[in-house]
């Protein structure tokens, strides 16, 4: 079946083309070639790939999505079964929600030790700390009293970072904490858990992650009053996400600023039940990976800078050649692309340069996305002109303790964050604030104007395009289009020539309207920007929905 997903013929038609052209048909079809090995990028005589043949944007992306999932899966197999594998007794800890929650104070407290609890119980000063929000993501591994090693990820709660926070949430071995304050007014707390919920769904298109929610600030509240309000956020979203997350039954309403608590000793047990089933399920890892995540902390030390934890390929196949003398480069980018799915390294790999490997994550979250995402009223942020662009010399002064700030400025390249015409001055779409003025679309009193427009809407009310989509889609468009775009913070125009172009996100995030209009009248011309764009909508939304 393989071959026969791969034979071609004097057209250069795959049989992928074939059942393509009539998807709707042979949908079935597709989706089996697709999983025997069928190249969804592979061109006909006519320069046109199977998906070009598909109209329907929902099922272009589902194969996308297929086809990354089945290249991951081949990619797993060749390692393990190049080098063997080893079982990793490790799960990840996400925890998400607005700010002021109580996030970084809760996961504080789930590290504390014994001692440090009495401490903190002995002293009679007040455990009010002033507010220190996290910027980005902040992640650590540590050893979570009474549960074991946990991979902790503390994910800033501010509306900016949400996207750049799509880019980790799709992980495996993952439970998910959502935390909401149980003060709040019935319709905050539903709205705001929803959003994370939906958030966490649109990042995990292929699995359903664990999710336990957790009411913080309960010394505000009455606890009667306190249980029955968290007990009707725990059921109105196990009844609207039954099919998409496994939320835990347990309700659970906590002071996060205590550590010997009742509540405590239940959220670590839930850690430890779901962790375990985590764990069981778990697939062993590549000997060499497992190798390399072991030396991490030492190449970050001795290899790199505190202030630019990131490897040159080069170096890093160095590095790893020490351990493994025989590895092929072919063999350790497999690995490190294994590695990079599982969010341990960071794997770059520009078009222009060599291969970036960041050893060390949390420096991208919090010493990179943590700074250039980051609020107005954060101490270290952004300045922007009037046009909402940053100046090199902006990124320059707040990135002044990094050697190499071209490097950065990769980095944030590579991942579809920022774009530069000159050089000089960079836009960053997830940065922009102004709204599309309702006078760059207007109707035309032109005889021989023609329309043409579709719509990408959410199929579901838990569906939602994550807050990393749009800005991607306007990242491409400023690199794909001949002429330079204008862009706002829910919307783009594009033109060439007598067409022009425009992409609309819906104020709730889930909908995307696409319009081309040409006043010459020009039906080829619009049907070509029309299918360019649906293109790069289709392409951003398989990156990370």
């Amino acid at each position: 079946m393989d071959n026969l997903a791969k034979l071609s013929n004097s057209n250069q038609s795959t049989p992928l083309h074939k059942a393509a052209a009539k998807a709707w048909l042979h949908t079935g079809t597709c989706e089996v070639l697709i999983r025997a090995g069928a190249d969804v990028t592979a061109t006909d005589k006519e320069g046109k790939t199977p998906l070009d043949y598909v109209r329907d944007p929902e099922i272009q992306r589902h194969w996308k999505n297929l086809d990354k999932q089945v290249k991951q899966e081949k990619s797993y197999h060749e390692l393990m079964q190049q080098s063997g594998g080893v079982k990793v007794n490790r799960f990840k800890v996400f925890i998400g929600g607005n700010e002021t929650t109580g996030k970084s104070t809760l996961k504080q407290s789930l590290t504390k030790g014994l001692l440090s609890a009495l401490i903190q119980r002995l002293s009679r000063r007040s455990v009010e700390a002033p507010y220190n929000p996290t910027p980005g993501v902040d992640i650590g591994t540590f050893h979570v009293p009474g549960v074991g090693e946990v991979s902790v990820w503390d994910f800033a709660g501010q509306a900016e970072y949400a996207v750049t926070h799509s880019m980790f949430m799709d992980a495996e071995n993952t439970v998910f904490i959502v935390l909401y304050n149980i003060t709040d007014n019935k319709k905050t707390r539903e709205q705001q858990v929803t959003w994370w919920l939906c958030f966490i769904k649109a990042c995990n298109p292929n699995r359903q992650p664990d999710v336990i929610l957790v009411a913080s600030n309960a010394d505000q509240v009455d606890p009667t009053i306190g249980q029955d309000r968290a007990a009707l956020v725990v059921q109105t979203m196990q009844t609207e996400f039954k099919d998409h997350l496994r939320i835990s039954d347990e309700v659970i309403v906590m002071d996060c600023r205590r550590t010997r608590t009742p509540e405590m000793d239940r959220l670590k047990s839930l850690l430890v039940r779901i962790g375990a089933a985590l764990i069981q399920h778990q697939r062993n890892m590549p000997k060499l990976c497992a190798k390399i995540m072991k030396h991490l902390p030492k190449w970050c030390k001795s290899k790199t800078s505190t202030n630019c934890p990131v490897l040159m390929w080069p170096d890093f196949v160095k590095e790893v050649k020490e351990l493994d003398r025989f590895v092929t480069e072919d063999f350790l980018k497999k690995s490190s692309r294994f590695l990079h799915h599982l969010a341990e390294i960071l794997f770059i790999t520009p078009a222009t340069s060599d291969s970036i490997i960041v050893l060390k994550p949390n420096w991208l979250g919090t010493g990179v996305f943590g700074r250039v995402m980051a609020p107005d009223y954060f101490d270290n942020h952004l300045n922007r002109t009037s046009e909402d662009f940053v100046t090199r010399e902006e990124l320059q002064r707040v990135f002044q303790d990094v050697a190499d700030v071209d490097l950065v400025i990769t980095l944030l390249q590579e991942f579809q964050l920022c774009h530069t015409f000159d050089d000089e001055t960079y836009i960053i779409p997830g940065l922009l604030k102004q709204n599309m003025p309702d006078k760059v679309w207007k109707p035309t009193t032109e005889q021989k104007v023609i329309y043409f427009g579709k719509q990408v809407q959410c199929a579901d009310k838990t569906d939602m395009f994550s807050s990393g989509f749009f800005p991607r889609v306007q990242t491409c468009l400023m690199r794909e289009l001949k002429y330079r775009p204008s862009l706002w913070r829910d919307g783009a125009k594009s033109a060439d020539r007598n067409v022009e172009g425009l992409i609309k996100l819906s104020p709730d995030s889930r909908a995307v309207n696409i319009c081309v209009r040409s006043v010459q009248g020009d039906k080829v011309k619009c049907g070509k920007m029309l299918q360019q764009l649906e293109n790069i909508v289709a392409d951003a939304t398989v990156q990370g929905q």
